[in-house]
């Protein structure tokens, strides 16, 4: 039988900081992935990035919309899906979720997964688009587990910041910084 090994820890003076992977493992059952879907005619679509003001997408702003390369030409007048993916965190046992406003921008469906399996559509209740936040709510019949929100007025610069996202349903993603 093979033994796991011990959770890591760090010390740093007095004090012991508990592991990435412990944190990351505890937060992750709330990360949700979104998936935004917006049925759009010929030339229209989702407004194209604009350098200067950071808005838009950005894979369109180097690549051309898509649609334009050789095979994928579709006619003016055809309407055609443009999905659109990111993450989000539950807020509430009930099915209340956070993501960015970008993520949702335009969708005409929008839907989240909850650890990778479960499929809800989701109802935007309220969005902002100076903060670049949106709240949804799905209709679940079990409880979820909501990320506890910490007091963004007590973060001190030279702490530890976590990021977990599961964009596109690419499971899981981590990684760390300081501010």
């Amino acid at each position: 039988a093979q033994r796991e090994a011990p959770p890591a820890k760090v010390r740093v003076g007095s004090a012991v900081l508990p592991s990435f992977a412990d944190i990351a493992q505890e937060a992750m059952p709330s990360v949700v992935s979104i998936t935004s879907t917006d049925i759009v005619k010929g030339g229209q679509g989702r407004r194209q990035m604009n350098p200067y003001s950071g808005e838009g997408d950005p894979f369109e702003f180097f690549f051309g919309p898509p649609g334009n390369q050789r095979h994928g030409q579709q006619p003016d007048d055809e309407e055609h899906k443009q999905v659109q993916g990111g993450t989000g965190f539950i807020i509430s046992e009930d099915g209340y979720v956070v993501t960015n406003n970008h993520v949702i921008d335009g969708a005409d469906k929008i839907e989240v997964r909850i650890n990778n399996k479960e499929k809800y559509t989701a109802k935007l209740i309220g969005r902002d688009t100076a903060t670049d936040l949106a709240l949804l709510k799905v209709d679940v019949k079990q409880r979820l587990t909501p990320l506890p929100l910490g007091d963004s007025e007590k973060l001190r610069v030279g702490e530890w910041v976590m990021a977990i996202g599961d964009p596109l349903a690419f499971d899981k993603t981590v990684t760390v910084g300081v501010v």
